[in-house]
């Protein structure tokens, strides 16, 4: 999901990007970007996998920016063209 920060004036604008699994649970790889700024209470977490936290509630959430996915074989024919996804199959 894409989310977005509005500050005191309304013109400060931080977006950031998560997924969310079952709707509650959020797996964060670039949450560490924000380590250096008080605002977002210098978070430093590379990784995030669990449920909501202080850091996360700082941004609004809009229903435009929720895309459900529906695997990768939902994307057809273009896994299957050598985009650089590599599936091992067991």
């Amino acid at each position: 999901m894409s989310v977005e920060h509005i500050g005191v004036n309304r013109m400060e604008t931080d977006n950031h990007a998560w997924l969310m699994v079952d709707k509650y649970i959020i797996i964060d790889i670039t949450g560490d970007q924000f380590s250096g700024k008080s605002t977002f209470l210098n978070y430093d977490k590379s990784v995030y996998v669990g449920e909501g936290d202080d850091f996360h509630r700082l941004f609004e959430v809009e229903d435009r920016d929720v895309h459900e996915h529906r695997g990768l074989s939902a994307l057809g024919g273009f896994v299957n063209r050598g985009c650089g996804i590599y599936i091992e199959k067991f």
